[in-house]
Order: structure tokens, then C-alpha cells, then sequence
């Protein structure tokens, strides 16, 4: 029990004193890590890191700022004023990865996207 207050009264002062965020893919819902983010106070920059993986990214009280930017290579540049600032990031990918790629031959001038059947 005693624990449990003290993981709480953490939370509580984590909360208290900063600002957190986490950045989650639009489509899936999961964990986006290493994204990249600005803090801009009056256009200017203030502040960069990168989100850590698996875990709430904390901005802290004394950083002065008025908007953030998160980008990564393969999602879509997000931005947001402080006053509209949510503690998820919901960003949208623009380039997909396929783990596989079939290009069939069967009928000529086509070609056929997708996954193999039956083999």
C-alpha cells in the first residue's frame, strides 16, 4: 500500500512539474519512437530531442515554449500550439514499408502487386 503512494505522489509530481507526451501511429495505435521534436517560442527555436522509446517523454517546466514540431523520415511532419497541446501525438505515415513484394508474369504488359497464394 505504502508502494502504491508513492508511485502515485510521483506521478502526481511528474505531472505537476512538466509536461508529457507520447507519439502513437494514426493508422496502428502503437509506440512511435525516435521522433524528433522542436519547441518554438515566438517561431524561434528553444529546444530538440528525440522521443525515448517505450516510455512518456517529458518536457520540463522551465523551458519556455509556445509550440512543438515532431517529425520523423517516414511519418508526416505534425505540429501544435501549446494552448491545443495534447499529451498523445497522433502521427500519419507517408512512406510504407512491404515486407513482401510478389511481381507475377503470368499475363504480359501487367504486373500484379500483393501477397503469394498457396505457395
Amino acid at each position: 500500500m505504502k508502494s502504491f503512494f508513492v508511485a502515485a505522489l510521483l506521478l502526481i509530481s511528474a505531472v505537476a512539474f512538466a509536461q508529457c507526451f507520447i507519439a502513437v501511429d494514426k493508422d496502428t495505435y502503437e509506440l512511435v519512437d525516435n521522433v524528433n521534436y522542436t519547441l518554438f517560442n515566438n517561431k524561434k527555436p528553444v529546444y530538440n530531442a528525440v522521443t525515448v522509446p517505450d516510455k512518456l517523454n517529458t518536457i520540463h517546466k522551465d523551458i519556455v515554449f509556445d509550440s512543438i514540431a515532431l517529425w520523423r523520415v517516414d511519418y508526416e511532419t505534425f505540429g501544435a500550439a501549446k494552448k491545443n497541446m495534447d499529451s498523445v501525438f497522433y502521427l500519419t505515415k507517408k512512406i510504407f514499408y512491404l515486407d513482401e513484394v510478389v511481381i507475377g508474369s503470368d499475363i504480359k504488359n501487367k504486373l500484379c502487386w500483393g501477397k503469394p497464394i498457396g505457395l
